[in-house]
């Protein structure tokens, strides 16, 4: 937020300034600006202040390190890194914490500082996998599997529009995923029509139709759609399915737990991440 102010100011100068002061939420004292406020040496006593501005104050703060606190900004003893949005705009906030990295994913913290974090990253598909250890992915959508969607593929396909997408299922409410698989999105949504050849991608065999199923298998272990994947395999730990129909949104496997059109103990979880 900082930065876009300065350039502001550097454009508009003190007009600059006025026409800040007309959209902040205190343009009834005409005459003041709030500045947040970071006294040299002892950042820890941050506060907000209302600064004149006639004269220099307001330049003169901004060049040791103040900044201008808008409506929605917190000012705190953390230098203004376009993470002080308040709570109800973290969408906002992630966004403006933006590193220019594609491969990291950005976030803020509780504490209002910007994290850019490189999100986990493995091959085939893992079991018990606790979701504190997925850093850099977030949940873009999530049920359980006896909750009907009659558009499932496509509100996976809308909500998860991130780079690399992880398919994952879990006991209800659990903090651990009881199987996830991730590749990039294109992969994972790569149309496999009906039969039983899947597309492979970070050593795990995936298919994708929106009006059948959608899932993965251990990499060469066989799939059997009918219209989920029936086949145990070698390893019918590592197998997930969910049904796509427009007339049947529901089940059906989480690994060894099949037939869970109707079960709402179990939980189907797509997570995403840049």
């Amino acid at each position: 937020m900082k930065t876009k102010l300065l350039k502001v100011y550097g454009v508009l100068g003190m007009a600059g300034l006025y026409l800040l002061l007309a959209m902040s939420a205190n343009a009834a004292k005409p005459a003041k600006i709030n500045i947040c406020h970071a006294p040299p040496g002892n950042p820890e006593n941050t506060q907000s202040i209302w600064v004149g501005i006639k004269g220099d104050a307001v330049t003169d703060h901004v060049a040791h390190g103040d900044w201008l606190v808008l409506e929605s900004e917190i000012c705190d003893s953390i230098a203004d890194n376009n993470c002080d949005l308040v709570p109800g705009t973290q969408e906002e906030n992630d966004a403006s914490c933006d590193d220019g990295d594609p491969n990291t994913a950005d976030s803020c913290n509780a504490e209002h500082e910007c994290v850019n974090t490189i999100p986990l990253s493995f091959s085939g598909v893992r079991t018990d996998l606790p979701l504190a250890d997925a850093a850099g992915w977030s949940i873009c959508y999530n049920s359980p599997y006896g909750v009907e969607d009659a558009n499932l593929a496509a509100n996976i396909q809308s909500n998860c529009d991130k780079a690399n997408v992880m398919l994952a299922c879990r006991e209800t409410g659990s903090g651990v995923l009881t199987m996830a698989a991730h590749a990039p999105r294109a992969d994972v949504f790569s149309d496999t029509g009906t039969g039983n050849t899947p597309h492979n991608a970070n050593g795990v065999d995936w298919y994708f139709n929106n009006n059948y199923s959608m899932g993965y298998s251990h990499e060469g272990d066989g799939i059997s759609r009918n219209s989920c994947d029936t086949a145990t395999g070698a390893f019918p730990e590592e197998r997930l399915c969910f049904h796509t129909h427009d007339w049947h949104g529901r089940g059906w496997r989480c690994g060894t737990a099949t037939s869970l059109n109707v079960n709402n103990d179990w939980e189907r979880v797509v997570l995403h991440a840049d």
